[in-house]
């Protein structure tokens, strides 16, 4: 309405604008943003934007690729645009032979552009099938920067081309199987397509189908058949599946979904098989993620040709092809084929299973006379009335189920809308933050919201989810406060990440022993498990952690859904593997996620980053130094690129990849990098923050082994105290600090926790050297030999030649 509203009254001038306004009787809440639009538009800067735009744009169009060369191609007319990239036609000019080809160029320089760019190629390289346009070359220009060259497909988008032909329901069936044909070998070379939809599948001169752009396309995991994730934004709204539109794993299953809409709306000319008539986006997204499809017989125009069995098989059909959950629909392309396939033979279909009442009706369509005899028999037995009663019932509760499903997500839709709304030009201002956003909508849960507490639950979860993703743990685990709303099990898995985040691994497992409900799904008790195990580790319990991390393994099983989730929890048996000083299990089971994940995700992807921060930390402990930073260099470089340079990865990275060079003696490049991590982390963590401090404590110990005590004393200058710890980590990071201020201070004797603690070796050998400076300075008689302090830096691995040269100091 605002929108509409603002159309008729931009180009009039402001007094007629308030005029015209106070004549719409809108609501205040309304007209206040009504007024702000136009009052943004009507701002001067805005007309030199757009003068500014117009310039732009003519300069783009005198610089139009047409008419340039490409190697051995000239570019003769632009064939279509995307937010991949732009398309032109193109012919070969070298006189070598004549060819019409179309050449992609990149449309973002952005590094998740150049990204899914080079993974298309990648894929387009591996494809070799008469249905799917072929890679020709491809490469990177310096004028117009990368692009592919491919086969030409001059034909027109299947359903144009069904509405042009007039086919019947058979021939779209042929069509659609050739098109599962195509999308079934790209899933035997381990490659979804993922934005199957009519522009995509074209039909060309000759008659013959052809998939076009893999764009979003995505390598499978060669154990699991799946894509890891869904990236914003990389689908088409109309024809995406329901993990799409969630983020969860993609399967062969998303390729079914969509071939099985592009099916449907080619039966029914053009109609959802969602909703029925006209009701926007919101609705349609909704009943897709209910739980059964609402195929629609009465809009399949195009089968009213085919015989009844025939017209039931290919409804059933449909409905297999479009459930919700991934795995009640046909396991791959190849599947569905068979069915169509069958469809058109007159054969049975697999999705009709023959129960003992088809095999009954299928009897009485061939014996109708002795049929009605033992029908009437049967209903005279049994009465009319249960069967009715039984499946009344049925209807009621899945749709109650569904209509639960549909006003959540709505709800949800809804609520995310106000969130963003509220950024709009004229009534947040530019300096809206997402902590802001997040915040205003707590509130207005709180408000507005307060007599559906089920609703809250969900959205403040919600909120709750975006505060841990931004570092503000404080915030994540405040939302959970609110004791007037039931603790489901979405809630109570908020509230222990949130503890974890924030160190506090106790109070976590605490809070699951007591919290946690009963009737959770596989998935949250998947979460559970690892949540626990991860505080487990950081409390140094490794036993119970190994059994979490076996229990969210044992839940998840083969489930194709929950993948994701077991990949977390084998990275956790190799984390505890790795606490157990098995280095050479934990580096071949962090090496093959490292791999796994470059395959599937890419080689920029974050998860890969984190992965090569695994693999960095067993290299380190296995001495390798300098495979160690290199994978951190490439953790430090993904994060970058993924999440800016502020950001608590990063600055983990960092803190890692300053201990590497410092073990390999590379002490200016270490006290550099060691500077940025704290930098970094001093903008996400609290001083108190145990991970803020220890990465302190290595600049600190740093700075003292150069000979730097000033540095030392600078640094630790104001720290305030830590409060109460609880891993046995940060309790040890505390006393070697106030190590560390003894020695950059008037040394008189060192702090007594370093006699409560038993530090592991690399910590213990520079508590030798501290015990050697105090004697050395007060003249009282070491509790440690320089030979007993040698030898502790000699066992280390990796070396230490720092602290090495420093205890050689004492040596007389």
């Amino acid at each position: 309405m605002v929108s509409r509203h603002f159309q008729d009254l931009c180009d009039l001038s402001v007094a007629e604008q308030d005029r015209r306004i106070r004549t719409l009787g809108l609501p205040a809440p309304l007209e206040k943003q009504l007024l702000g639009m136009l009052r943004s538009d009507s701002d001067p800067e805005m007309a030199v934007f757009i003068a500014s735009a117009e310039q732009f744009r003519t300069e783009l169009n005198r610089s139009s690729l047409v008419g340039q060369s490409l190697g051995p191609y000239c570019i003769e007319a632009p064939l279509g645009e995307g937010a991949m990239g732009d398309v032109y036609t193109a012919r070969r000019a070298d006189g070598q032979y004549d060819a019409t080809v179309a050449i992609k160029f990149l449309a973002s320089p952005s590094l998740r552009g150049k990204r899914l760019f080079d993974r298309e190629r990648r894929i387009l390289a591996l494809l070799d099938h008469p249905a799917i346009a072929r890679l020709i070359d491809a490469g990177e220009d310096p004028r117009f920067g990368a692009y592919l060259v491919m086969e030409y497909v001059d034909g027109c988008p299947v359903d144009r081309f069904v509405r042009e032909q007039r086919l019947d329901a058979r021939e779209i069936v042929k069509l659609v199987i050739d098109a599962a044909d195509a999308v079934s070998a790209a899933h035997r070379s381990l490659i979804l397509h993922r934005d199957l939809k009519p522009d995509h599948i074209l039909i060309d001169a000759d008659g013959r189908l052809r998939v076009l752009d893999f764009g979003v396309a995505q390598f499978m995991d060669t154990t699991d058949g799946q894509a890891l994730r869904t990236e914003g934004a990389s689908f088409t709204p109309r024809y995406a599946a329901p993990e799409q539109i969630l983020g969860e794993a993609t399967t062969t299953a998303t390729d079914v979904f969509a071939l099985g809409i592009i099916l449907y709306e080619l039966l029914s000319d053009g109609r959802s098989p969602f909703t029925t008539g006209d009701h926007g986006d919101h609705a349609d997204i909704a009943a897709r993620l209910a739980d059964k499809p609402a195929i629609h017989a009465s809009q399949l125009h195009r089968t009213r040709q085919l015989a009844g069995p025939d017209r039931n098989a290919l409804t059933e059909i449909l409905r297999k092809g479009l459930m919700r959950d991934p795995r009640h629909r046909y396991t791959s392309a190849e599947a569905l084929a068979e069915d169509l396939r069958a469809l058109l033979a007159g054969k049975p279909v697999t999705v009709r299973s023959t129960t003992t009442v088809q095999t009954l009706m299928r009897w009485a369509r061939h014996h109708r006379l002795a049929a009605g005899f033992a029908m009437l028999a049967l209903l005279t037995t049994i009465g009319g009335a249960g069967f009715s009663i039984w499946f009344a019932q049925q209807a009621h509760h899945e749709r109650l189920a569904a209509v639960d499903q549909a006003t959540r997500a709505g709800k949800t839709a809804e609520f995310l809308e106000y969130l963003f709304a509220s950024a709009s030009p004229g009534e947040a201002g530019p300096s809206v933050t997402a902590r802001s956003l997040l915040m205003k909508g707590k509130e207005r849960l709180e408000t507005e919201l307060a007599d559906q507490p089920e609703l809250v639950a969900h959205l403040e979860a919600v909120i709750g989810r975006s505060f841990l993703n931004l570092g503000l743990f404080e915030d994540a685990l405040a939302i959970t406060d609110n004791d007037s709303v039931p603790t489901s099990p979405e809630r109570a898995l908020l509230r222990a990440q949130a503890l974890n985040r924030l160190d506090r691994y106790a109070d976590a497992v605490a809070w699951l022993d007591r919290a946690f409900p009963t009737g959770a799904t596989a998935a949250e008790s998947v979460d559970e498990a690892i949540i626990r195990s991860t505080a487990f580790i950081n409390l140094g319990e490794l036993d119970a952690s190994q059994q979490a991390a076996e229990r969210a393994l044992e839940i998840a099983g083969s489930d194709l859904a929950l993948v994701h989730r077991k990949l977390t929890a084998q990275s956790m048996m190799a984390a505890v593997a790795f606490n157990r000083s098995d280095y050479a299990e934990a580096l071949h089971a962090y090496e093959a996620i490292l791999a796994l994940h470059v395959e599937r995700d890419g080689e920029r992807d974050t998860a890969t980053g984190l992965a090569h921060h695994n693999v960095g930390g067993v290299a380190f402990m296995h001495g390798n130094l300098d495979k160690a930073v290199y994978h951190y260099q490439q953790a430090i470089s993904i994060y970058r690129d993924g999440y800016g340079e502020d950001n608590r990865a990063v600055s983990m990275s960092l803190r890692s990849l300053g201990l590497s060079l410092r073990r390999a003696g590379r002490a200016e490049e270490a006290q550099r990098v060691l500077a940025q991590a704290v930098a970094a982390l001093a903008q996400w963590e609290s001083t108190r923050s145990p991970v803020y401090r220890d990465a302190l404590l290595q600049l600190a110990e740093l700075h003292w082994l150069l000979g730097e005590p000033e540095s030392v004393a600078a640094l630790l200058s104001g720290l305030p105290d830590a409060g109460e710890v609880q891993s046995a980590h940060a309790v040890q990071v505390e006393c070697r600090l106030r190590v560390m201020a003894a020695l950059s201070g008037p040394l008189t004797r060192l702090p007594e926790c370093i006699g409560d603690q038993e530090f592991p070796s690399s910590v213990q050998a520079f508590i030798h050297l501290a015990q050697l400076e105090l004697a050395g300075r007060t003249g009282v008689p070491a509790n440690v030999s320089t030979d007993e302090a040698l030898a502790a830096v000699d066992a280390l691995i990796p070396g230490d030649p720092l602290l090495r040269k420093a205890v050689e100091t004492f040596v007389r």
